[in-house]
């Protein structure tokens, strides 16, 4: 006992640390002065999780009411195992988080982003010091060896529900963990073997749900409850009655823990295998498919002006459902085992089982009055059973992806879906192919149906997009006039529309989400047409919408001009479930910016030939009376060819003042002068 606390400190750390374990957060309200935060809504996300893969949805929701206890009896038994080996200077915890306690939240704290960032400089660094002391019981300080923190997107909505908040660890220059001051002496490299599994494995530990301090969202986490109740989940899937999928996207179903510090409730009874998203299927090959069914509204898109106030997918309303679906699909996105739902006062933490796809939920709690155990207590058996989990989840695949010796036995395929080429992928089961140019007849249909075949997405329904505009790369069979609004009808044939399969995310911006795509047609007399080499923008919100249109107007003014080198645009799409539009391009290749060995160097190698393309697509551009306004090295692309194309005109003007249509030689030098290009 030479080297660790005496009788009397252990029993002054202990009830020191008992004090802090009971601390609990501040009663938040709102300023009677301040204005009411937005109440919270549906993100863009929501599109998404309509299309992932039907083995990782949830299917139900349990009742979980040992939760909280379970997880604070952990975080007490592992301190008493650790507090008489604590070494003789330990700092006491209650002076070591004062700074952290006495931080008292500003009154016009209302929204996510400020409950996050009162969590994150306030309860996140005393309960994460005190996880740290557990796993490191040597160590000098209460300093955190991992770090709590929020992202949001660049598009954002202001409801918190499409950002990222989680656990994680620091990592160095070459990938490995990152320690500070004694915790690299301290740790047991064991445990630092582990915590290297865990950084290769996943960067990001839990999802946290925040939500705006308002009545509407304690509701919410309230109204939660009631869906322990039913018998399934009805998870929400886009309504168009399709076939079966034909090609499944190589992906292996993630595990659960081993073992976990808590015990899960039994269930009565099984999930029944037809699941609400299948029940939209109709279970058939695609060759003999003949009609296609879409449930919508048929006066909706034959009044733009509807369009305009109804389509952005941010303005609706949360619901118990739709708010568990989003964190469920968060979790999912992360590979996350546990999720908190926080509203400022009150809060609930549930567990994903991934192999029942089942959610057990926590009973709905105030956070500033929690009692046996502590708010403080509550959270650090959170932040350890998260890390344990982790660790547990990487050995486990680690071991599954380890080489063996061979067996006789059949390895276990069944979490694994078939792998099959892209091209192949889209070409199985289709045994007749023609020679025509797929998106020229593409331009003739005006119903496009999207799938996701990505990461966690396969879509066990497409997205019912429409016809918005007409295609400026194809000239339409039938002339049309100006305000043309395709008629929507109740079913489809095959031959009626086409299909755009989404196959990777290429990047996200202000005006959008930029995805790779491959279309698939079929024609009447049962020939397959296939074009892979596509480009998919989505936009979700009023602003980003209405920037699509605009670039698309520009791309319409340019192809009337004759200009080349911009991308060839097959039209705009709006969806008939409301919430997106779609525009769809060709794929024109690697942004220079992309091209760069060196990112952190500003020169980028292009051809004297590339060169003088670009300079010339840009002097035709002008000429056209367009001004790009955002010519830079993200936008300016060569494909595998070698071509150069300027894209992403959203920024763009039309008809620039006359001053700057004098800048009629094209050259770069002078439109990165005085005048924006």
């Amino acid at each position: 006992m030479s080297n660790n606390l005496s009788e009397n400190a252990v029993l002054k750390l202990q009830n020191d640390l008992n004090t802090v374990l009971s601390w609990n957060p501040p009663f938040l309200e709102r300023a009677a002065d301040a204005e009411p935060p937005l109440p919270p809504g549906t993100p863009p996300q929501a599109f998404y999780n309509k299309h992932i893969y039907e083995k990782l949805i949830l299917r139900r929701v349990m009742p979980f009411g040992s939760l909280v206890n379970d997880l604070s009896n952990m975080a007490q038994a592992q301190l008493e195992c650790i507090i008489a080996r604590l070494p003789l200077d330990s700092v006491l915890p209650s002076e070591a988080f004062t700074e952290f306690r006495e931080d008292r939240p500003d009154m016009e704290i209302l929204t996510p982003e400020e409950l996050a960032e009162l969590y994150s400089k306030s309860l996140a660094p005393i309960c994460g010091g005190l996880a740290t002391k557990i796993m490191l019981p040597q160590t000098s300080n209460w300093d955190n060896a991992f770090e709590w923190a929020r992202w949001a997107p660049a598009d954002k909505t202001p409801n918190g529900m499409d950002d990222n908040s989680c656990i994680f660890f620091l990592q160095d220059e070459s990938g490995k963990l990152r320690l500070f001051g004694d915790h690299s002496e301290t740790m047991k490299p064991k445990l630092r073997e582990d915590l290297e599994q865990v950084i290769a494995f996943t960067l990001k530990i839990g999802t946290w749900v925040f939500l705006s301090l308002t009545e509407e969202s304690q509701e919410l986490l309230a109204g939660m409850g009631g869906l322990s109740l039913r018998e399934t989940f009805e998870y929400s899937a886009c309504k168009t009655i399709y076939p079966a999928s034909i090609g499944i996207l190589s992906r292996t179903i993630p595990h659960d823990a081993p073992s976990n510090p808590w015990t899960l409730p039994t269930t009565n009874a099984p999930i029944s295998v037809s699941s609400p998203v299948c029940s939209f299927l109709m279970m058939t090959s695609y060759s003999s498919i003949r009609t296609l069914t879409v449930f919508f509204e048929r006066q909706r898109l034959l009044h733009p002006e509807w369009l305009e106030k109804n389509i952005p997918h941010y303005s609706t309303s949360l619901t118990p459902d739709s708010l568990v679906q989003l964190a469920w699909a968060k979790a999912v996105e992360t590979d996350s085992t546990m999720i908190v739902f926080n509203c400022g006062n009150h809060e609930r933490i549930a567990v994903r089982h991934r192999e029942t796809q089942t959610l057990y939920i926590s009973e709905l709690y105030d956070i500033t009055k929690c009692e046996n155990p502590g708010y403080i207590k509550l959270h650090v058996g959170l932040y350890l059973a998260q890390i344990y989990d982790a660790i547990a989840r990487a050995k486990a695949t680690r071991q599954q992806t380890e080489p063996r010796r061979s067996s006789r036995k059949r390895p276990n395929t069944e979490d694994i879906t078939p792998s099959l080429p892209p091209t192949k992928r889209l070409k199985r089961n289709l045994e007749k192919l023609s020679s025509q140019r797929p998106m020229e007849l593409a331009s003739q249909r005006d119903m496009m149906l999207l799938h996701m075949q990505y990461d966690i997405y396969h879509s066990p329904a497409p997205a019912s997009f429409i016809r918005a505009t007409p295609c400026l790369t194809h000239k339409t069979m039938t002339v049309r006039k100006a305000g043309y609004v395709p008629p929507i009808k109740r079913s489809y044939e095959i031959h009626e529309c086409f299909e755009v399969i989404i196959t990777s995310q290429i990047g996200r911006g202000a005006t959008g989400i930029v995805h790779g795509a491959t279309a698939r047609l079929a024609t009447k007399d049962g020939k397959t047409l296939i074009e892979e080499n596509l480009v998919v923008k989505l936009a979700f919100r009023k602003q980003p919408q209405r920037r699509m249109r605009h670039e698309y107007e520009v791309y319409k003014h340019l192809m009337e001009h004759g200009v080349t080198g911009v991308p060839r645009v097959y039209g705009l799409f709006e969806d008939l479930e409301g919430g997106a539009i779609a525009l769809v391009m060709n794929n024109c290749g690697q942004t220079l910016y992309d091209s760069r060995p060196d990112k952190t160097k500003t020169r980028t190698f292009v051809t004297p030939a590339q060169r003088k393309r670009f300079t010339e697509i840009l002097g035709n551009v002008h000429r056209a009376g367009v001004r790009h306004y955002d010519i830079r090295a993200e936008n300016l692309m060569i494909d595998s060819a070698g071509e150069a194309f300027i894209v992403d005109f959203d920024r763009a003007r039309l008809n620039p003042e006359r001053r700057e249509e004098k800048l009629g030689d094209g050259n770069p030098a002078k439109a990165h002068g005085r005048h924006p290009p």
